[in-house]
């Protein structure tokens, strides 16, 4: 299993000799660069009709991948070498809230916002059904 520490590195800026952190670079920078492309492909009517199945992928696999690399930020900076922040909980607070912290959460915000309300809506239509279930069964006795 890889260590907090080694996912620190190869999530932070990548090092001239740290391959795996070079290619996460490359592939964050690539993934970026793709979704930039897909939005703006997605707003010509006629390609947003014909791919809109390809759009609605790459867009949810790119906020998989970005709210995974989100996870592992807060995750693995507690490993980060004690600088302004010392402990791991005010590490993470602080990346949280720092510039950085702040711009990759709006980045996934608008894409996982609807997947939470609509799990949240979910939840509540299936406890007003069990509720609904559980005073039937109760009439009945």
């Amino acid at each position: 299993m890889i260590s907090q520490k080694r996912i620190f590195e190869i999530i932070e800026k990548g090092q001239a000799d740290d391959h795996a952190s070079r290619y996460c670079d490359l592939f964050l920078f690539f993934l970026i660069m793709l979704n930039l492309l897909a939005v703006c492909l997605e707003t010509i009517d006629n390609l947003h009709a014909q791919y809109r199945t390809v759009f609605t992928l790459i867009e949810l696999i790119s906020v998989s991948i970005f709210s995974i690399e989100y996870a592992l930020r807060i995750w693995s900076c507690a490993a980060a070498p004690d600088g302004k922040h010392k402990g791991a909980l005010a590490k993470r607070t602080g990346y949280v809230f720092s510039f950085t912290g702040v711009i990759d959460l709006l980045a996934i915000l608008p894409s996982i916002i609807p997947l939470l309300l609509t799990a949240v809506a979910s939840a509540v239509r299936c406890g007003e059904q069990h509720g609904a279930v559980s005073r039937l069964n109760a009439a009945e006795r």
